[in-house]
C-alpha cells in the first residue's frame, strides 16, 4: 500500500487536535491510552527531505531568467520524451492526491 503525503497530513492534523483538545497523558488520572509511532531510519530520511523542500525557495530566479530567454529567443525545444514523461507523472500524482 502507498500512503500519500496528503495523507500523512491528515493524520498529523488529527493528532494534533486531540493534543490541543488535552488527552490524559500516562501516569495521570483517567489516563487515555496513547498511540506512538517510531519512523524507521529511512522514515527519518524522508521526513528530512520533505523538511529541506518545504524550506527551499520555490522559484529559482536564476533558472527563470535563463528560460525566459531561451524561449524568448526561440531556442528552447524540449525532448519530446521528457514532455511526456513529465505529463503522465502529473497526471498520477493528481489522482493520487
Amino acid at each position: 500500500m502507498m500512503i500519500s503525503g496528503r495523507q500523512i497530513d491528515q493524520v498529523l492534523h488529527v493528532y494534533i487536535q486531540q493534543e490541543s483538545q488535552g488527552k490524559q497523558r500516562p501516569g495521570g488520572t483517567n489516563a487515555q491510552p496513547v498511540d506512538s509511532l517510531t519512523l524507521s531510519q529511512r522514515g527519518q530520511e524522508v521526513q528530512k527531505a520533505k523538511q529541506a523542500l518545504a524550506n527551499a525557495p520555490e522559484v529559482r530566479p536564476g533558472k527563470v531568467a535563463a528560460l525566459r530567454r531561451t524561449v524568448a529567443q526561440g531556442t528552447y525545444h524540449p525532448p519530446g520524451r521528457q514532455v511526456a514523461e513529465k505529463m503522465l507523472g502529473r497526471s498520477l500524482v493528481d489522482r493520487l492526491a
